[in-house]
């Protein structure tokens, strides 16, 4: 029996998910000094991209995914290392020194052909 590997949906906006296709980014930032829960992701683990797009949850959208390489607690004194690799937005800044942040380092970012509204999944409860 081999060991589970846990999955994750980020949250992000259009913007973000459009300049790291066009740029290629392989790190997604989360604001600083926040906590997510996503020290279970191992390399291999598959997050999910849903998108904050028109005014209610039920038009969020699934545009895509990737798979984890690696995720860290980075201080904001080391973030350059990954800073040329990441997108900021006004909503997910890169942190200051003295601040920190988690990253998860990807590959294989996808954009799906057909987004799927998070409405459409009437099972899933927010």
């Amino acid at each position: 029996m081999s060991a589970s590997v846990y999955g994750c949906i980020v949250l992000t906006v259009m913007e973000w998910f459009e300049k790291c296709l066009k740029r290629k980014c392989t790190v997604f930032n989360f604001p600083p000094n926040r906590r997510p829960n996503v020290q279970v992701l191992s390399p291999g683990s598959v997050c999910l991209v849903l998108v904050k797009e028109g005014s209610s949850r039920k038009d969020w959208l699934f545009v895509g995914e990737f798979t984890v390489r690696s995720v860290k607690l980075v201080e904001g004194e080391e973030f350059s290392a990954y800073a040329a690799r990441a997108v900021e937005l006004p909503t997910a800044q890169f942190p200051k020194p003295g601040e920190n942040s988690y990253i998860i380092e990807f590959d294989n970012i996808v954009k799906y052909e057909r987004p799927v509204k998070l409405g459409d999944f009437t099972d899933i409860k927010g």
